[in-house]
């Protein structure tokens, strides 16, 4: 072996040290480069993450968006009032008001995990990035801490602050009744406050799981094991399904089924922290020419409705499509904006029936509908060779701007010459009297609340119109209480829409693929 090394080390350079050497300096500084970049490296992920976690604050401010669940669903803001469709969301900003109807449930959910449900017939304000401010109705708070961004909520009312730092609990206003704080999981602070809006700190009750907090107008707390009313047990179990199981359409449907109490709709001033309650005009007639919003009480409820109405013969009734021919799946939509101002329209609702592609069960037939539907526009008709044999109603305007709403499309027949014409299902009204065949109603159009469309007409005005929390039944019922002589039910749901004078009263809801237009 000695000998071996001694051979090597004879026929190595003589300057092998030296080579060793340099060598060695440079692993060294590859080394320490390496290393100096990754520390650079390092800082720089460090400053990255330094600032994610500040934008993450920053938009730590309100939830992004409202939902409406189930409408109606009603967003006020510096003034201007806008409808949140079924299904759809909106953007929110700090001092937006948010207004559900009579079995409107909202949600909003912020960043951190915190989930705010408002049921019906409640008025609350965005006060601040972790406050809400309840005038009126039931507030859900599933609260989710996050250290350094929201470690605390607060629902202030006139009377009191539910304080907590994670936990669950809701909140009970009716007029002329004690507010009612329920604690389901941890913990709540609730302060009273004085005559003035103050908080009467030495006052402050801690509610536990399981307790209640009755809040007095004069500033009184009393806590005790809670004794649920029917509708706090509906709206808490509603609540506590629907967080197990957020996407259970059932569980949703279950509970517009239940008979609630009709809002008074909100104005907000400019930087008004809580709304203020309007009376919604009470209609007792059709409510005339022009764009008309009020309730209608009928003997099964009171409802909602809104309405745009022209003299027909001063009006056209167009009816247009996206596509100008047949479809079977992947139909173009468009939205209701577009179909009126393409038509010169003052006036717009959305169609009939289709296939949305947010179903999964119209893969396949995609955005389509197949019932019989005249195109303004081509002066033809859709669906012509289906609806041969079709027991569906259509309504149609002719030439000379008479309407007939027809009991069947098969009985109609294929006058190219008419203005515009679609079918509807079912029939509401017809000769002035209730016309709706319960029994042939699907699930949907028997017991979801929902928005309601329809093509009414009283004497000589035809009327697009929107009735809100209705079953199909309960939108006919409104329409015979109003004397309305001939009505026909089209889509609604997520698919509302009306559009008014270069605006949207309600909607825009999805796109469609037809319309129904009012034009000069």
């Amino acid at each position: 072996m000695r000998s071996f090394l001694k051979r090597l080390r004879d026929r190595l350079p003589k300057r092998f040290p030296l080579i060793i050497a340099i060598a060695a300096v440079v692993v060294l500084g590859l080394v320490l480069g390496y290393f100096g970049y990754k520390r650079g490296l390092l800082g720089k992920m460090t400053d990255s993450i330094g600032q994610i976690t500040q934008q993450g604050k920053e938009e730590e401010k309100i939830p992004e968006k409202v939902k409406a669940i189930q409408p109606e669903v009603t967003l006020v803001r510096e003034g201007k009032t806008s409808v949140v469709g079924e299904g759809l969301e909106q953007n929110l900003q700090e001092g937006d008001a948010i207004a559900t109807g009579p079995a409107g449930v909202a949600q909003f959910t912020y960043p951190s995990g915190t989930v705010v449900r408002l049921g019906p017939a409640t008025q609350v304000v965005l006060t601040s990035p972790d406050s809400l401010g309840q005038q009126i109705g039931k507030v859900y708070v599933r609260f989710r801490k996050l250290l350094g961004v929201q470690e605390k909520f607060e629902v202030e009312s006139t009377s009191a602050i539910a304080a907590v730092r994670g936990s669950t609990f809701a909140s009970f206003i009716k007029p002329n009744v004690n507010q009612r704080v329920m604690v389901t999981e941890d913990e709540a602070e609730v302060t009273p406050k004085d005559a003035g809006g103050n908080r009467l700190e030495d006052s402050k009750k801690t509610v536990k799981k399981g307790e209640q907090a009755s809040i007095s107008k004069t500033g009184t707390v009393t806590v005790s094991p809670q004794k649920l009313t029917t509708e706090e047990k509906e709206w808490l179990d509603f609540n506590a399904k629907l967080d197990e199981n957020p996407e259970d359409l059932s569980i949703i449907n279950l509970f517009s089924t239940l008979k609630l109490p009709t809002p008074t709709p909100m104005s907000v001033a400019s930087g008004s922290p809580t709304p203020t309650a309007v009376p919604l005009f009470s209609f007792t007639s059709m409510p005339g020419t022009g764009y008309q919003k009020g309730s209608v009480a009928t003997s099964i409820g009171t409802f909602p409705l809104a309405c745009y109405g022209a003299n027909r013969g001063s009006i056209r009734m167009v009816t247009d499509s996206a596509s100008d021919s047949d479809c079977t799946d992947n139909c173009p939509v468009l939205p209701l904006d577009v179909y009126a101002t393409r038509n010169g329209g003052v006036a717009a609702i959305n169609g009939m029936y289709f296939c949305p592609a947010d179903y999964p069960a119209c893969s396949g037939k995609v955005n389509t509908f197949d019932t019989l539907f005249f195109n303004s526009r081509t002066k033809t008709y859709m669906n012509s060779a289906n609806n041969v044999y079709s027991n569906i109603p259509f309504v149609g305007m002719n030439a000379d701007h008479s309407i007939v709403f027809a009991g069947s499309s098969s009985s109609w027949g294929r006058d190219a010459g008419i203005i515009g014409g679609t079918a509807g299902n079912p029939m509401l009204m017809q000769g002035g009297g209730y016309a709706v065949n319960e029994g042939a109603l699907d699930d949907k159009q028997r017991n979801v609340k929902s928005n309601r469309g329809a093509i009414v007409l009283e004497g000589d005005t035809i009327y697009l119109c929107i009735t809100q929390g209705a079953t199909v039944p309960d939108s006919a019922k409104v329409y015979q209480t109003l004397g309305a002589d001939y009505a026909i039910n089209i889509d609604g749901g997520g698919s509302s829409a009306l559009w008014v004078q270069g605006a949207y009263k309600y909607g825009p809801g999805r796109q469609i693929p037809t319309a129904i237009i009012l034009a000069p």
